[in-house]
């Protein structure tokens, strides 16, 4: 299922790497519902201003989510340091064995955008997907997030539009 859409958690904002390696205890690919759930009981953020409920028509196509990134999915770039959206990338090759570690899978990227300054960075917190989807909770406990379609298109333009603001 390539042509996909990740959020990428790191922890500040740097250039993407050249390759990528993959752990799958990183991997998010649940409901929101599923986010929420701690040891000690569901948490609930509060809601973000600019974002319309989800509504899901009866009978609506299940969408299918992804085993892994793998190769032509999109990676969007999120620094947790600094809460922002920063850098797109492309992944350009199959998941292989690391070498150092056969529980991990290794890609090449190839960086399409990288704002490398905070500045002109958008920040998470007032990002509304088409879907309503919350990613704040999502950001702070996984590496690799999956995005329906709609949802990655919208991330891509936003960082793409803000990489070329002249701010």
């Amino acid at each position: 299922m390539a042509g996909q859409f990740w959020v990428r958690v790191v922890g500040f904002l740097q250039p993407p790497p050249a390759r990528e390696v993959l752990s799958p205890s990183g991997y998010f690919r649940g409901t929101e519902r599923d986010a929420g759930r701690m040891p000690v009981g569901e948490i609930h953020l509060p809601p973000i201003a600019a974002a319309a409920p989800a509504q899901r028509a009866a009978g609506a196509a299940v969408v299918e989510r992804a085993a892994e990134i793998t190769n032509g999915d999109r990676l969007i770039y999120f620094a947790l340091g600094p809460f922002s959206l920063y850098a797109l990338g492309t992944v350009t090759s199959d998941p292989e064995p690391a070498p150092s570690d056969a529980s991990k899978r290794i890609v090449s990227v190839q960086t399409d955008v990288f704002i490398n300054s905070v500045m002109k960075t958008p920040h998470l917190g007032g990002v509304a997907l088409p879907s309503g989807r919350d990613l704040r909770l999502l950001v702070q406990r996984y590496n690799y997030i999956w995005l329906t379609p709609e949802d990655g298109e919208a991330l891509v333009q936003r960082v793409s539009t803000k990489a070329g603001a002249k701010d």
